[in-house]
């Protein structure tokens, strides 16, 4: 009965990590592809420059890309508190973490 429990706890940490590191190779990927699509719109955006297409089409690709881009960063964010701030053990120093997460979320979100 004893060994079933400690086979039944390493099956449920491995099958953790196993899970916790294929969803974060999915938003890898998904980031990745992100990316880029944003690096064609860019390229786009300045053949549009090139080519002196409408201020108005460039400016609405602009805002295209950025928004791929803070959809982007928010999986980056995502995956950075599932995996790095959840998992922080007692000797990591928390206090650090979480004053840099904060400045890269002010930064995100345009505060100060």
């Amino acid at each position: 009965y004893f060994i079933f429990i400690i086979y039944f706890i390493l099956w449920f940490k491995l099958y953790n990590i196993l899970i916790r590191g294929i969803s974060m190779n999915e938003d890898r990927k998904k980031v990745l592809h992100m990316l880029n699509i944003c690096k064609g719109q860019i390229e786009g955006i300045s053949k549009m420059i090139e080519d002196d297409r409408y201020c108005v089409d460039i400016s609405t690709q602009i805002l295209a890309s950025q928004s791929l881009l803070k959809k982007a960063n928010g999986l980056i964010f995502k995956q950075h508190i599932n995996n790095c701030i959840k998992n922080l053990s007692a000797e990591d120093d928390m206090e650090s973490k979480i004053n840099e997460l904060s400045n890269i979320i002010e930064k995100a979100i345009n505060v100060k």
